[in-house]
């Protein structure tokens, strides 16, 4: 809930007011710790008495209101009758879920408000409010992929592509005591991969992946009709991680072009993690770790080396090839699942 709190530009200056309620429904407390973990001071009024939630904010000066979008449309109307104009409070943000809302009551709450109303998603079932959140940019939600396995699915509960709309389906990843497996939530909705103005990038996976590298590789075909990649792909039958290594080591420029932006992507968070790990050895398995040494993890130790300021022992972390390949993941998962 922390992160999102950050989306709403809420940080360790600003004073919080939760309106959502507290005792037994998660909205309350799980907006409390949020606010309080980024620095901000908490105004811990719970739902209901709108008159004193009034006196309340322009008494303490609250930033940021934490409620129901129809509360929120109730306090606004109040404030009409109450006689409270906008230069009175100092609101600048609203984070609004636990229940469902459209745009026209976004535009009424900003323009009764004055502020910025962002929509916060969450399920008690998996963790309560912040398992999602809107930026700024008002351009959907940011899931936080480092908690949360998102998928939308299908009838048949077959995984759908980015764009479209199936039942939204999560995995807890961090989760103790009632973690759950591609529980369905029944909301429906859409995921997309494209970056989002505000320049939060999501999880790694999202760039570093063979997924990412087959996303690159098809929308640089679309672009590139005159690409090896297409006769390439009509031999394999499919666009997969070895698809753009192939075509680049028979020099076609726009496959040379995927693959380096598809290094930068692994180099950036490879060195991030050894500038916070500091290992002895980073080993990529998995199917891209077959790709030729020169368009891979030649120009990946480069770029790494370049990138990193942390050493172990005083040595350069080395970048190796892992020996079990494609079934490095499998053979460790089923390792680490007998060790569990």
């Amino acid at each position: 809930m922390a992160r999102a709190m950050y989306c709403a530009n809420v940080g360790k200056n600003d004073i919080v007011q939760v309106a959502y309620g507290y005792g037994l429904f998660t909205g309350g407390l799980g907006a409390h710790y949020g606010a309080e973990r980024v620095g901000a001071s908490v105004i811990p009024m719970s739902g209901g008495n709108t008159v004193r939630q009034l006196m309340l904010m322009e008494d303490f000066g609250s930033t940021a209101l934490c409620c129901t979008p129809s509360y929120a449309l109730n306090l606004a109307d109040a404030m009409e009758r109450e006689g409270i104009t906008l230069d009175r409070i100092r609101l600048k943000s609203g984070i609004f879920g636990a229940e469902p809302w459209t745009e026209d009551m976004r535009r009424r709450i900003e323009e009764k408000m004055g502020i910025d109303a962002l929509n916060v998603y969450g399920l008690s079932e998996v963790m309560g409010p912040g398992v999602a959140m809107e930026c700024m940019a008002k351009n959907g939600m940011h899931i936080w992929e480092d908690h949360f396995l998102p998928e939308v699915i299908g009838p048949d509960g077959q995984s759908l592509p980015y764009g479209e709309q199936g039942d939204l389906t999560f995995t807890t990843l961090t989760k103790h005591g009632m973690p759950l497996i591609r529980y369905r939530t029944h909301d429906l909705c859409t995921l997309t991969d494209e970056p989002c103005p505000c320049g939060r990038r999501g999880c790694w996976e999202q760039y570093a992946a063979a997924p990412a590298l087959i996303r690159r590789t098809r929308a640089a075909m679309k672009a590139h009709p005159e690409s090896l990649l297409h006769r390439l792909a009509a031999e394999q039958g499919t666009v997969d991680g070895r698809t753009p290594f192939l075509a680049a080591e028979a020099g076609d420029e726009t496959a040379l072009a995927v693959c380096r932006a598809y290094v930068e992507e692994l180099a950036e968070g490879t060195a991030s993690l050894i500038n916070i790990l500091r290992p002895e050895a980073v080993a990529f398995g998995g199917g891209v770790a077959g790709a030729p040494e020169h368009l891979l993890l030649e120009p990946l130790r480069r770029r790494v080396g370049a990138l990193c300021f942390s050493r172990h022992g005083g040595r350069a972390t080395r970048i190796l090839r892992a020996e079990l390949g494609n079934d490095a993941g499998v053979i460790g998962a089923a390792l680490l699942g007998r060790v569990i």
